[in-house]
């Protein structure tokens, strides 16, 4: 099973995000836009896991969750990754309780290296991936996205359970489904 554990950004979020990639979508025609019903916060992609260790799975991310508290994010405005002239990904940030949201991200990632994540070596960032470019070399007309989404409006995202998601590969795209909820329920 192809996994991912990530952020619900939630139905508000989704639909203002949705809309913002119908229109911006004009902008960069190539680059491979994210269905709205897809739109969500990566915390950790574990990549192929036996469907034998999903139970083993979900035990330790309820054991994570509970050791972390709820934390209470809003969309602001956007940014790319890769070079300023041909990013390879465009972003809606997230801003607010980031650093509990990074405290719970470094532990995922230390609790998944038991089922064979290799940790980031990069800082994490939270974000809601809105598009990739086709090119592994960029595409310069993501950079002209990102200023539009300086007027999103500060959506509410609530950080309050850990999802585990299964990305299933389809030739319309992939599909992602959540197989798995852990609540963070520790006292904040």
């Amino acid at each position: 099973m192809r996994l991912f554990l990530g952020i619900d950004v939630g139905e508000e979020a989704r639909g203002v995000l949705g809309a913002s990639i119908e229109q911006l979508r004009r902008r960069a025609p190539d680059a491979k836009w994210v269905p709205s019903e897809n739109l969500h916060a990566t915390l950790v992609f574990l990549g192929w896991i036996e469907e034998e260790r999903l139970d083993s799975l979900r035990r330790t991310l309820d054991e994570v969750g509970a050791r972390h508290p709820s934390a209470t994010l809003r969309v602001a405005g956007g940014g790319t990754f890769g070079t300023k002239k041909r990013p390879r990904v465009l972003f809606a940030a997230l801003e607010g309780e980031v650093e509990r949201v990074a405290r719970m991200q470094a532990d995922l990632e230390s609790a998944m290296t038991a089922f064979g994540y290799q940790p980031e070596k990069r800082p994490y960032h939270p974000h809601v991936t809105l598009a990739r470019a086709r090119d592994p070399r960029g595409d310069a007309a993501l950079a002209t996205c990102v200023e539009p989404l300086a007027d999103l409006p500060r959506l509410p995202v609530s950080a309050s359970e850990i999802v585990l998601y299964q990305s299933t590969l389809q030739r319309s795209g992939a599909r992602y489904s959540a197989l798995h909820r852990a609540r963070l329920t520790a006292p904040a």
